[in-house]
């Protein structure tokens, strides 16, 4: 779809030598992805095969033919695309409930895989076209967000969905493009990158000097009592609006979080929520179906037992009773690559995902391990059970593709398993997964949910 977009947009002609452009035509990086260059439509033109082969990694001699779009055109061309949304029920309801209290903090908590990012760029580049309109064009947006991978998402969100510039680019006098009128209509960045001094004045002073909408996604990283939360606290004290997303309702446990509402039982309260029960109701998310698979494992329960074996083996099912720390051995133990309950779970998921394959045929399976020598091992035992070569997404192993760049890759092939630690969990949108091995020693609800939240979308929905 990007490569008709860009072929649309350019006219069929090389933006080189303006010749038509043959059937062998490519697409090219303005700046070369090798020096940094994003993988953006914003980043792409149309070349010949001739003239792409002369550029090679160089940066073209016209940086950029075509005439720079003015401030206008550009938040007409915005304006064109949220008229032209078909947004799903609850985003629409959401952006009614919002127009008539118009409040400066506004919290939204939807099921993940729900539709949080449309509807919050929605509801937010309604808000700065109406400042745009009123002879605000200083109004910007700022999205804060856990990582690169879910930064890099919302950007691409805003420039396919919306034609809306968010720039993540950071340089030490700030971030490139926002400072000047005619420049992006927003920045991102993550709350890792608050924690840095420079990085806090500058959204600071972007603050003050310009009314901003700030977007927090999931929030609830952001605890007072934490770094994240205190420096979002810092920077966007003045912020104008104040949109924050979780996809799960949660509570603070003597660690409130900034600029929400809460209960008297702790509880955060939203100003809008969708549920995973309205989901599935509405075919927006597929309904989970949980498979356990019981059985008894067997440990050393100490560092003595290799001396005395017999007298210091334990031996438990997951229904008996044990202390806490028999509980992270036992569940090791099960998880571990000799485990034959972690290899029954292999071999009855790959059976399913095979025949969940034939409609649609690049529908994969998702392992979680709970460490990198963990992962390395779940890989090799895929292997050997479903003689599948499944792909390893953990950081030794992706030193040179980053984490978004190898899931956009991995979304486009057709591998049928991918296995990972903590780096497909909230916020990282696979919409082929459908199987899911929750092989991983985090048992908190909030984890646990964030990770089958990747295995729940309905990919038809609204063209997704």
């Amino acid at each position: 779809a990007q490569r008709r977009e860009i072929y649309v947009r350019d006219e069929g002609k090389c933006q080189l030598c303006h010749l038509d452009l043959g059937i062998d035509w490519h697409c090219d990086h303005v700046k070369p992805w090798v020096r940094g260059g994003r993988t953006v439509i914003s980043n792409a033109q149309a070349l010949c095969k001739t003239c792409n082969l002369k550029k090679g990694s160089k940066m073209t001699t016209k940086k950029d033919h075509r005439k720079p779009k003015s401030w206008k055109e550009k938040i007409d061309d915005i304006q064109l695309k949220l008229d032209g949304l078909k947004l799903r029920k609850w985003q629409r309801e959401n952006w009614d409930e919002y127009r008539k209290n118009s409040s400066r903090d506004w919290m939204i908590v939807a099921s993940v895989g729900g539709g949080k990012t449309i509807a919050a760029l929605y509801q937010a580049l309604k808000i700065a076209l109406q400042k745009y309109r009123s002879k605000e064009p200083s109004f910007r947006i700022v999205i804060v967000s856990p990582s690169t991978i879910i930064k890099d998402n919302w950007i691409g969100k805003a420039l396919e969905m919306f034609d809306a510039d968010i720039t993540g680019e950071f340089s030490s006098s700030g971030y490139a493009g926002i400072d000047n009128t005619n420049d992006a209509v927003g920045m991102a960045v993550t709350y890792q990158a608050l924690r840095t001094k420079t990085n806090r004045e500058f959204v600071k002073r972007l603050c003050d000097k310009r009314p901003v909408l700030v977007i927090f996604d999931e929030i609830h990283h952001a605890s007072i009592d934490k770094s994240f939360g205190s420096s979002i606290l810092e920077c966007f004290g003045n912020a104008k609006h104040r949109i924050s997303l979780s996809g799960t309702p949660f509570r603070h446990d003597k660690e409130m979080i900034s600029f929400l509402k809460y209960c008297d039982d702790g509880y955060v309260v939203p100003d809008f929520s969708y549920s995973y029960r309205e989901a599935v109701r509405d075919g927006v998310c597929r309904p989970l179906r949980f498979v356990s698979i019981k059985g008894s494992q067997e440990w050393l329960e100490d560092d003595d037992a290799l001396l005395f074996p017999s007298a210091n083996r334990r031996l438990a099912g997951f229904d008996d009773v044990v202390d806490e720390r028999d509980q992270g051995r036992r569940l090791k133990t099960a998880l571990s690559a000799c485990s034959d309950l972690i290899r029954e779970a292999i071999e009855r998921a790959n059976n399913d995902l095979m025949l969940m394959r034939e409609v649609p045929p690049d529908a994969c399976g998702m392992l979680i391990a709970f460490g990198i020598k963990h992962a390395v091992s779940m890989k090799n035992l895929i292997r050997e059970i479903t003689g599948q070569e499944a792909k390893l997404l953990i950081s030794d192993e992706n030193k040179s593709l980053s984490a978004a760049s190898f899931v956009k890759d991995f979304n486009k092939n057709d591998s049928p398993w991918l296995v990972s630690v903590r780096m497909v969990s909230e916020g990282v949108d696979i919409p082929r997964a459908r199987v899911m091995i929750y092989a991983t020693t985090v048992t908190t609800r909030l984890g646990c949910e964030q990770a089958w939240g990747r295995v729940i979308r309905t990919r038809w929905i609204n063209g997704e």
